[in-house]
């Protein structure tokens, strides 16, 4: 069998979905902001993957990296609790 390069033809993808808006709200009626939101739940996406990674130090420089990335969560000073 002879494959040559010119027949061959490659192609990358990717998957790429935006934050669910159901935990966005969950985490809004928790009093988070939701710049808090987002950054709670990005940050548990790279956590989920890189909690994985066998490599300490890879561990360490993704986190590093994404709480560089990620804006700071702006903390809340007044909650309001309609019923406990």
């Amino acid at each position: 069998m002879e494959i040559i390069a010119d027949q061959v033809s490659c192609a990358h993808g990717a998957t790429v979905a935006d934050l669910s808006p159901e935990e966005l709200f969950y985490l809004q009626s928790r009093g988070f902001t939701k710049e808090a939101a987002r950054a709670i739940l990005i940050k548990a996406t790279v956590f989920e993957f890189s909690s994985r990674l066998p490599c300490e130090k890879v561990k360490a420089r993704i986190s590093r990296k994404i709480d560089q990335l990620v804006p700071k969560m702006k903390e809340r000073t007044e909650f309001e609790y309609s019923s406990l």
